[in-house]
């Protein structure tokens, strides 16, 4: 969010300087995951802007370029997002599962059949998945923690805030609350967070009551 909220910023500098606190700062914490989503948004931004400026064969020509040099160059380039992002490691690299989501992603969806309508409970032993102490069953996705803990019921009643959400903020046109929503969501997908209370869920339900009760701000013409 501090990254999309920098590249936001009219200032070339303020806007540097942003980008330079983020991924300094993440380095620092060792964030695997916000200096990946940083350089996606960073590398997404970049192409759109160099491609806005590109006829269609100037495209193709630096299509053509970037395939070659991704072929020759392939094994540096992996070597540096080795040495970030734990590539060959043992339990965080590539060969487990997008570091072990997905077996328990779909032990979790084995659940969800068994009992779709109630759930096995919130905090509910000997399903804690969302118990830190045992990271090997934390669901680390809040919407299926949601269905395998609480049932079908509430995650549709929440599906169906988020869903209004994101419709109010198109159509109110909140930019900083679409960059908030969107950024938190796509968090959510990957960490095993409840609807308990925690800074970043928060600062969702602010967002949600704002996009669902702000009026909608009609332009006057003179």
């Amino acid at each position: 969010m501090f990254c999309l909220a920098g590249l936001a910023m009219s200032s070339k500098w303020l806007k540097l300087a942003v980008l330079l606190v983020t991924i300094l700062g993440l380095s620092l914490i060792e964030n695997r995951g916000g200096l990946l989503s940083v350089g996606i948004i960073i590398g997404l931004m970049l192409l759109v802007k160099i491609l806005n400026k590109l006829n269609a064969k100037q495209i193709l020509s630096v299509m053509g370029v970037t395939v070659l040099l991704s072929v020759l160059l392939h094994e540096q380039v992996y070597t540096i997002l080795d040495y970030f992002f734990l590539l060959e490691h043992p339990s965080r690299g590539l060969g487990t599962g997008v570091t072990t989501r997905l077996p328990v992603w779909m032990d979790t969806w084995q659940e969800i059949q068994r009992v779709p309508w109630t759930g096995v409970g919130f905090w509910v032993s000997p399903y804690p998945y969302g118990d830190h102490l045992q990271p090997g069953r934390a669901v680390h996705n809040i919407f299926l923690r949601l269905w395998v803990e609480n049932g079908t019921g509430l995650l549709v009643v929440v599906m169906t805030i988020l869903i209004a959400t994101a419709i109010q903020i198109e159509r109110k046109k909140l930019h900083w609350h679409r960059m908030a929503f969107w950024s938190i969501i796509a968090y959510y997908v990957f960490i095993p967070r409840h609807l308990t209370l925690n800074p970043l869920s928060i600062m969702l339900y602010w967002t949600i009551i704002q996009a669902l009760c702000l009026p909608v701000i009609k332009k006057i013409d003179k």
